[in-house]
């Protein structure tokens, strides 16, 4: 099975653990593992893991950020053949989300999760976590927030 990663920052932090340590543990269990990121001092902690690394510019907000983020996650999905996409917050979630449907038209990858760390501040609407991570990439879609 091949799992991408993906989340916005590699600075230190703890959706930066997160993603470092499922990294450790999916490799460790034999998987492929891949990760979708901008370059950050979290990276270190994957040095003697073995997994592929797809570099992301960091996207500012907004919709040319939105466009861009999805653009390059189409790409690392595309290139990597993901059959699991996890993103680790609700805007990669979302770009995630069409980026499986435009990197594999026909075979999109099988599973999309998502985890969001932060409640919902007045910049986010009421219920946007909720309804970012549950639309469906594929038959099944799975979150946790």
């Amino acid at each position: 099975m091949r799992v991408l990663l993906t989340i916005a920052s590699m600075h230190s932090g703890g959706a930066e653990r997160v993603v470092t340590t499922l990294a450790a543990g999916l490799a460790a269990r034999g998987l492929d593992v891949a990760l979708a990121a901008p370059h950050g001092p979290g990276d270190e902690e994957l040095r003697d893991v073995h997994h592929e690394r797809f570099a992301l510019e960091p996207h500012e907000h907004g919709a040319s950020g939105a466009m861009r983020l999805t653009l390059d996650l189409t790409g690392a999905i595309r290139r990597f053949q993901a059959d699991v996409v996890h993103a680790q917050n609700v805007r990669y979630a979302a770009g995630a989300r069409v980026a499986c449907s435009l990197a594999h038209p026909r075979r999109r990858p099988r599973l999309l999760a998502s985890t969001a760390y932060s409640q919902p501040t007045t910049a986010m609407p009421r219920g946007c976590c909720a309804r970012a991570t549950t639309w469906r990439a594929s038959p099944r879609t799975c979150s946790s927030g």
